[in-house]
């Protein structure tokens, strides 16, 4: 374990999630390049805030970064009564789920329900 993660851990010591909760620190999102069609106004000065249904449109194929659907995630703090997951896993998560917890910076916490996988070793 990083000392963030030790710090954070500290920090969330304090704090008891209730059931069905887990607090923890996301992982860097994850991203992948693919090509996607863009609408693109076929005249070059027309700006975004002007575009409307007589502007005509031509499509254009752009390499644009996506988010992967299942992030990675440390565990900092689970309930006393969870048993499958401990501080310090590395869990696996579908994006979306998470919400941020702001009493601690960094810390957001997260179902056991949206949980996909716990990655060992």
């Amino acid at each position: 374990m990083t000392n963030r993660v030790i710090k954070l851990i500290e920090k969330c010591a304090d704090i008891e999630p209730l059931e069905g909760r887990i607090f923890i620190l996301p992982d860097k999102v994850r991203t992948y390049k693919d090509k996607r069609l863009i609408g693109r106004p076929k005249d070059p000065e027309v700006k975004e805030e002007n575009i409307d249904s007589e502007t005509e449109m031509v499509m254009i194929e752009e390499m644009v970064d996506v988010n992967h659907r299942f992030q990675t995630a440390t565990v900092l703090k689970v309930p006393e009564d969870e048993i499958r997951f401990k501080a310090g896993d590395m869990l696996v998560y579908t994006i979306g789920t998470t919400f941020e917890f702001d009493l601690i910076k960094g810390v957001s916490f997260i179902r056991k329900y949206d949980v996909v996988a716990v990655v060992r070793g």
